[in-house]
This record gives structure tokens, C-alpha cells and sequence, in this order.
């Protein structure tokens, strides 16, 4: 998807627990700049399963590619 400079993009994560005692307790989403620069950010729980994380498109040259990854920790741990 492209996006204007300075656009508020959802970023949308569907995390399904593997059963109803080991629940997710985070998701976190990594974010790679252009440079390759990676950022680790935390996604807020919508509910139904669903994770948000709102990144604001900085100013960069047009065509820039960003790349993204989301992890989902249960409380388990895996």
C-alpha cells in the first residue's frame, strides 16, 4: 500500500491464541525502514484478537519501501 507523508497507517495484527489458557500477552511488530534500520514497536489490543499499531509515514522519497514483521508471545512464552 503507498501512503502520504505524514498519514496515521493501522497497522493490523490477527493473533489467535492456541487454546484458552495460553492467551497472548503481546504483540509486537517490527517496522524496517528504507536504510534497513529495524524498529520494535508494541501493538495495542483491539479485542477479538486483534492488534494495532499506528505508524506515522515520516518524509521520505517517493516509492520507499518499508518492511514489516508482527510476533505474538503467549503466555506461555512461544
Amino acid at each position: 500500500a503507498m501512503f502520504p507523508v505524514h498519514y496515521d497507517a493501522p497497522l493490523r495484527v490477527r493473533a489467535v491464541p492456541p487454546n484458552a489458557t495460553n492467551v497472548v500477552q503481546k504483540v509486537e511488530i517490527v517496522v524496517t525502514d528504507p536504510s534497513g534500520v529495524a524498529t520494535t514497536v508494541s501493538a495495542t489490543p483491539l479485542g477479538g484478537n486483534e492488534y494495532q499499531y499506528v505508524l506515522r509515514v515520516p518524509d521520505v522519497a517517493d516509492g520507499a519501501l518499508y518492511s514489516l514483521s508482527a510476533r505474538a508471545v503467549t503466555a506461555g512464552g512461544g
